[in-house]
């Protein structure tokens, strides 16, 4: 389980990484990696 700023932390390495845009509240009631991964994910 992260956090919420583990998972902001984490999403602005990925967004950075794959040059992709993810606003935030897709993200805000991510509670796993794996819930975050696949956010990224359906976006590339």
């Amino acid at each position: 389980e992260i956090d919420s700023m583990q998972a902001l932390s984490l999403l602005t390495a990925l967004e950075e990484t794959f040059e992709v845009e993810i606003p935030d509240y897709e993200v805000q009631d991510v509670r796993t990696f794996n819930e975050l991964a696949e956010v990224v994910a359906s976006r590339l």
